[in-house]
Formats: C-alpha cells, sequence, structure tokens
C-alpha cells in the first residue's frame, strides 16, 4: 500500500497565499498572452477563410479529453 505525500514545493505555495496567488497570475497571463498572439496571428495571416475550412470542435476535443481525463483517474 502506497502512502501518499504531498509535494514539500506545493505545500509550499499552499501556506503562502502570496505565493500562490501569484503563481496563479503569471500562469494565468501567459496563456492569455499565448492565446491572444495565436488568434492575431491566424487571424492576420491566414484570414477568417482559414477558420471557416478548417474550424475543429472544440466541445468534441473537450468531452473527449474530459472522458479520457475520467478514466485514467478511475484506473490510476
Amino acid at each position: 500500500m502506497v502512502i501518499w505525500r504531498p509535494d514539500p514545493n506545493h505545500v509550499v505555495a499552499v501556506k503562502n497565499l502570496s505565493t500562490g496567488l501569484l503563481a496563479t497570475a503569471v500562469h494565468t497571463f501567459g496563456y492569455l498572452l499565448i492565446t491572444a498572439l495565436l488568434a492575431l496571428l491566424v487571424y492576420e495571416k491566414l484570414g477568417l477563410s482559414f477558420l471557416r475550412k478548417a474550424w475543429v470542435n472544440l466541445d468534441l476535443v473537450w468531452a473527449v479529453a474530459l472522458m479520457a481525463t475520467g478514466c485514467f483517474a478511475f484506473w490510476v
């Protein structure tokens, strides 16, 4: 039987609220920045006609990803 022990680095982030909030803010800002840059790149370089032809159903992608994660979590 394996006893779960938290990672010491995560414990420090939980004990220090400002560090945890700063890490969350930096992570969120990074995602928003990259998403905005990619959206601008696609819009400026490829145009909207590309998006109409190559549209991906993100709802389906998320549904499959969540189901796969749930199955993996249940299996582990």
